[in-house]
């Protein structure tokens, strides 16, 4: 009595050549049983001279894979078994050539013997009784993850052309690895006044494999006197999948202006080395922000000399500004362009400015900024020229932008100021410009600070008109 057990780890291909194996015999097709390890490169297996004695023979590979011999010219076809009785053909035509063993290479696994022992190796039964031994397998240290089939047979010792036998397998299951888990906080930076709280989301991957499952405990690091917690404690996502949850952070009424760093921390339960952090950024702005009944205003006619930079308090968010001639000028360049006011922040805030368009090509953009939290997060309440000239309130989150309301206007006359006014009053948004006015009700951001935007999002790169800016105003609290 012998065992089979499948292993994916060799290609068997029976063959045929005119040369006897024995020496004897010319002028015949002789089947040859030819193994490989790689499926490149074959070597003859010594095997029966029959396809018949192949299937019952004791050498453990013809068990699988076999090929019936033909006449001359007829050429092979490849046969499969999972039980050397029951055959199934998968390859036709040919002889053992690149494109055949290409199309063999195919089939899937493929199986030899491997170490498997019965206790007892042999079992004396009477006739019609039955009796039981005991398969003992254990895989190579080698072996790798997957379902394994294991083929137990019997022979009968006295008429060795009666076999019996059956199948099982064997799961050889993924081993758990641990790994640290990577965290991701978006926004990466908000800002607002002492006491005002603000969400981040913060996003854990698990990148254990084979385990059942995993836990990621949080935990964050912010300022002494600061108010910072999750709304869950601890995620779980599967192998391989993301979870995320939100982070409430508050400064105190006594925080001073400036940057303060937030740092939220995922450890991986079942291996605590394993640890992964990122750092996200609170700008605590000076007065306003929420401040009841004391309202922070600012103006600015950047009447002053010819500068590189806007300075007054302002902050260029992306794209660049420049100083000239007493005017607030957008660079000349294809881009948006964004400067916004990081001192001048509340939830409840008015806005104004004046415009002119030095040329409508490109579909440039003029506009307001509203409760700007980060370069991704922010109202907008804009005119756009060119082809498509409209007013439109929008909103930008995560960096993809969200038209709101929009009505048709007529492009504006070239180098002409126009005045743009936008409000935000709880969740109302309010845009108006001469007699056309429009309102939208949207609560994706409670505060943030101001701005302006003038520039193209279209065929951006390479020179382009620069615009020009006047008469800003804006109130915050």
């Amino acid at each position: 009595m012998n065992s089979i057990v499948a292993t994916p780890s060799r290609l068997l291909v029976l063959g045929f050549t005119p040369n006897s194996p024995k020496g004897t015999g010319e002028g015949l097709l002789w089947p040859e049983l030819w193994v490989s390890d790689d499926g490149l490169t074959y070597r003859a297996y010594d095997a029966p001279a029959q396809f018949t004695a192949i299937v019952a023979a004791d050498s453990g590979f013809a068990e699988f894979l076999a090929s019936a011999t033909g006449t001359a010219g007829t050429g092979s076809e490849i046969w499969r078994s999972l039980d050397g009785r029951n055959w199934e053909r998968v390859a036709a035509g040919g002889d053992l050539a690149s494109a055949v063993i290409s199309k063999l290479r195919r089939v899937g696994p493929l199986f030899v013997a491997v170490g498997a022992t019965f206790t007892p190796a042999a079992l004396s039964i009477a006739p019609g009784a039955t009796a039981s031994t005991t398969l003992k397998v254990k895989p190579s240290a080698s072996a790798a993850p997957g379902t394994y089939t294991l083929l137990p047979r019997a022979t009968n010792a006295v008429a060795t052309t009666f076999v019996g036998g059956a199948a099982a397998t064997y799961e050889m299951p993924v081993p758990c690895v641990r790994k640290a888990p990577t965290l991701t906080v978006s926004p990466v930076q908000q800002q607002g006044a002492p006491n005002v709280p603000v969400t981040y989301a913060v996003s854990v991957t698990n990148h254990d494999t084979g385990c059942a499952s995993s836990s990621f405990s949080e935990s964050v690091t912010a300022p002494a006197g600061w108010t910072a917690a999750f709304s869950v404690a601890a995620l779980s996502p599967g192998p391989g999948a993301t979870a995320t949850t939100t982070l409430n952070v508050k400064p105190p009424a006594s925080a001073s202006a400036g940057t303060y760093s937030i740092i939220p921390k995922a450890t991986n339960t079942a291996a605590v080395s394993f640890v992964s952090s990122a750092t996200a950024t609170y700008v605590v702005i000076p007065g306003g922000g929420g401040a009841p009944g004391v309202p922070v205003t600012f103006s600015d006619d950047f009447a002053r000399g010819d500068s590189a930079t806007i300075g007054n308090g302002w902050v260029e968010a992306q794209g660049d500004f420049s100083v000239a001639g007493g005017e607030l000028r957008s660079d000349p360049t294809r881009a948006l362009h964004m400067a916004v006011l990081p001192g001048v922040a509340g939830s409840k805030e008015r806005v104004a400015a004046s415009f002119a368009s030095t040329d409508n090509m490109y579909s440039p953009r003029f506009g307001l900024i509203m409760r700007y939290r980060d370069p991704l997060n922010y109202y907008m309440c804009y005119r756009m020229a060119g082809g498509t000239s409209v007013l439109r309130i929008s909103k930008v989150v995560d960096g993809l932008e969200t038209v709101l309301k929009a009505v048709p206007i007529a492009n504006p006359a070239k180098d002409t100021m126009f005045r743009l006014t936008c409000s935000a009053e709880s969740s109302m948004l309010t845009l108006e410009l001469g007699s056309f006015s429009l309102s939208i009700s949207d609560s994706s951001f409670s505060n943030g600070s101001v701005g302006l935007v003038m520039g193209s999002v279209w065929l951006v790169g390479g020179k382009g008109p620069s615009h020009r800016a006047g008469g800003f105003a804006a109130s915050a609290q």
